[in-house]
C-alpha cells in the first residue's frame, strides 16, 4: 500500500493529527476517490485510474522535493568545500588562483560518482543524475542507475 492513511481514507475517518501538508492533501483526495465510489459516482475502474494518478502526481512531488533539498545540499557543499579557492580568487584573480578554483569544483563535481545514494523515506536518488528510486527499487540496491550509469554506493 502506498499511503500508509489508506484504510482510513477509505473509511472516512477524520485527517489523522500529524500529517504535512502533502499527505493531508493527499488523504483528503483519497477520501474523495472513495466516497465517490462508495456513493456510485464513479465506476471501479475510475477509481482504480483515479487512485493510479493521485500516486504518480504524489511520486512526483515526492521526487521534485528529494530535488530540491539534494540541490541545495549540493550547493551549500560545494560552496563549502571551494570556501578556500573561492576566497584566494577573488582576493588575488590571477589565472592561477581561478584555475585552483575550476579544479575544486572540478574535483567536488568528479567524487560525486563514488558517493553514497541519497535515501529518504520514500525512496532514493542517483548521487549523479539525481533519478528517484521509488522504495521497492532502493530495497533491491541496483549497483547500476540505469541512466546514467554511475556506480551506486548503498
Amino acid at each position: 500500500m502506498f499511503f500508509n492513511y489508506e484504510e482510513q481514507a477509505k473509511n472516512h475517518e477524520p485527517v489523522p493529527d500529524g500529517l504535512s501538508l502533502f499527505d493531508e492533501g493527499g488523504y483528503r483526495s483519497l477520501s474523495e476517490i472513495y466516497e465517490m465510489y462508495q456513493k456510485g459516482t464513479i465506476t471501479r475502474e475510475q477509481a482504480i485510474d483515479r487512485k493510479k494518478k493521485l500516486k504518480a502526481r504524489a511520486l512526483n512531488e515526492i521526487q521534485t522535493d528529494n530535488f530540491r533539498d539534494n540541490t541545495a545540499y549540493e550547493r551549500e557543499k560545494i560552496l563549502r568545500l571551494s570556501e578556500q579557492a573561492r576566497i584566494k580568487a577573488r582576493k588575488e584573480p590571477t589565472t592561477e588562483n581561478c584555475l585552483a578554483l575550476v579544479n575544486t569544483i572540478d574535483g567536488i563535481l568528479k567524487n560525486e560518482l563514488q558517493q553514497n545514494v541519497i535515501l529518504s523515506e520514500h525512496g532514493a536518488n542517483c548521487p549523479c543524475c539525481r533519478r528517484f528510486f521509488n522504495r521497492e527499487h532502493a530495497d533491491r540496491r541496483p549497483r547500476f542507475c540505469e541512466d546514467c550509469g554511475a556506480m551506486l554506493v548503498w
